[in-house]
């Protein structure tokens, strides 16, 4: 992937003591060539309050489209530009937020940007996820399977996620197991799709792991009587 060009948009204000630090860090990073772009308001001599109503604290980051609340220190920094490197910013936010605890951010960014449902899979792919970011993962597959179904981009993951579980190992299948048959009780409006999905899940029933033959037994139990 290309690498990513990062607008960064710093708010600060004037009594903030953690602001000083913030802006010394993106302003070195200016310097030094990591980014290109970087805009800073202090929003205590804005005229315009109404425009900064939803910064609740500074300082408050945008990178691109892209939220970070408090204190922006050099790890932040590098994380940032590595992951605009590789072209993966969107993921790296993702796992970010829910690294950090922020589901309900997540979940807003999920709604917002549908197409960011195949990242999520991606991250449950890798081996490295941390726990706590498939924990948030499978939350939003409990929550919002429903939206996923209603989106351009339902096929895509439900493929990605049927040939994920055809080539992963045993731990990491158990997941994507769990968050195909979520997306598998909220369908209804596809039937072709829904006989492809419930034909590939009656194979897994047959499955050595008794966790996924327990994951499958709950998704078809209404349909195998």
């Amino acid at each position: 992937m290309s690498h990513q060009e990062l607008d960064i948009q710093l708010f600060i204000s004037t009594q903030c003591p953690h602001c000083a630090s913030t802006l010394e860090l993106l302003s070195k990073a200016i310097k030094q060539g990591t980014f290109s772009q970087l805009s800073i308001t202090n929003i205590s001599t804005a005229t315009n309050l109404d425009a900064y109503s939803h910064i609740r604290s500074v300082p408050y980051t945008k990178v691109n489209n892209f939220e970070f609340t408090g204190a922006i220190t050099t790890a932040d920094i590098k994380q940032w530009d590595e992951a605009a490197k590789q072209g993966a910013f969107e993921r790296y936010y993702i796992e970010y937020l829910l690294s950090d605890g922020q589901l309900i951010q997540a979940e807003k960014i999920i709604q917002q940007e549908p197409a960011f449902w195949l990242i999520l899979v991606e991250l449950i792919e890798n081996n490295d996820t941390k726990m706590q970011v498939r924990i948030g993962i499978s939350s939003i597959f409990e929550t919002l399977s429903s939206g996923l179904l209603t989106s351009n981009h339902s096929d895509a993951v439900i493929k990605r996620l049927m040939q994920a579980i055809s080539n992963a190992d045993n731990s990491i299948r158990v997941d994507l197991i769990y968050l195909l048959s979520l997306v598998f009780t909220e369908m209804k409006h596809d039937e072709d799709l829904y006989s492809e999905l419930h034909n590939f899940l009656r194979l897994l029933l047959t499955d050595p792991s008794e966790e996924v033959k327990e994951i499958i037994y709950d998704a078809l139990e209404p349909d195998l009587g």
